[in-house]
C-alpha cells in the first residue's frame, strides 16, 4: 500500500474503481467479474490504518473506500444496482402491457384503466404508428403505483366518463402527440377536432365545462372559452 499512496496514482485508482462500478450498476455479468476484485481491495483498504495517513492521502483513500463500499451495500445477493433498483420498482410499481391484436379493425386500440394497451396490426405503418403512440398517452396517464391503485384507477376512469372536458382533454393530447410524432406540426389541427370529429364528445358540451384556450396552428386558430350556465339558463 505504500506505493498505492502516491499522490499520482490515488486519483488514477479512484477513477478506475468509479468506473468499475458504475458499470457493474447496469450490467450484471460485469458485476460478477468485478465483484472478487473489489472485494480484495475492500479487504485491503478496511485494513488499512487511515488515520495514519499524511491528510493529502486521506480523503482519495476514503472516497476509494466509499466507492468499492457503494458496490456492496447498493446491491443484494450479488444483483447490480440497477437490478436491485428494479426489483424496488417492481414492487411499488406495476408495469402496465402492451399487446397487438390481429382482429381489431386497423387504426383501433384500447387502454384500459390499468394502462393495458391492446392495439390494431392491421392497415399502413401509418395507421399503426398513430394508434400505437395515442394509446400511449392514455397508458402514460394511468396509474402505477401499487398503493390504492385500483380505487385511483376507477376514480379516473370516473373522471374521464363524466366529464366532456376531461374527456376531451385526454383524447386531443393522445392524438395530438401522434399525429406530431407522425406527421409533424401538420397533423396537430386533426388531433385538436379528433375528439369532437369520432364521436368522443359534443363541442357544446365541452365549452360549458371550462376553457380549453387557444392553440393556433399557421393561420388557423382553435379556441374554446368558458360560458357559463347562469349565462345560459339564468335564474
Amino acid at each position: 500500500m505504500g506505493d498505492l499512496a502516491k499522490i499520482g496514482k490515488l486519483p488514477k485508482l479512484l477513477k478506475i474503481v468509479d468506473n468499475v462500478v458504475n458499470m457493474a450498476k447496469t450490467d450484471a455479468k460485469f458485476a460478477k467479474v468485478v465483484k472478487p476484485l473489489l472485494k480484495g481491495l475492500k479487504g485491503a483498504l478496511d485494513n488499512l490504518p487511515i488515520h495514519k495517513l499524511p491528510d493529502w492521502a486521506k480523503e482519495p483513500i476514503e472516497k476509494l473506500s466509499s466507492k468499492v463500499d457503494e458496490f456492496f451495500s447498493s446491491s443484494r445477493k450479488g444483483l447490480p444496482v440497477k437490478a436491485e433498483k428494479d426489483l424496488t420498482l417492481k414492487r411499488v410499481f406495476e408495469k402496465p402491457m402492451t399487446k397487438e391484436s390481429k382482429t381489431m379493425p386497423a387504426g383501433y386500440g384500447e387502454t384500459d384503466k390499468y394502462g393495458n394497451v391492446t392495439y390494431s396490426t392491421k392497415g399502413t405503418p401509418e395507421d399503426i404508428a398513430l394508434v400505437k403512440n395515442h394509446e400511449r398517452v392514455h397508458q402514460v396517464l394511468s396509474p402505477k403505483l401499487k398503493f390504492l391503485r385500483e380505487f385511483r384507477a376507477d376514480l379516473r376512469m370516473t373522471s374521464y366518463q363524466r366529464s366532456n372536458f376531461l374527456r376531451y382533454l385526454e383524447e386531443a393530447m393522445a392524438e395530438s402527440y401522434a399525429q406530431l410524432k407522425v406527421n409533424g406540426i401538420k397533423g396537430l389541427p386533426d388531433g385538436i377536432k379528433f375528439p369532437v370529429k369520432n364521436g368522443y364528445v359534443e363541442l357544446n358540451k365541452v365549452i360549458k365545462e371550462g376553457a380549453i384556450g387557444t392553440i393556433i396552428v399557421g393561420a388557423v386558430t382553435y379556441g374554446a372559452y368558458v360560458i357559463s350556465d347562469k349565462i345560459n339558463n339564468p335564474k
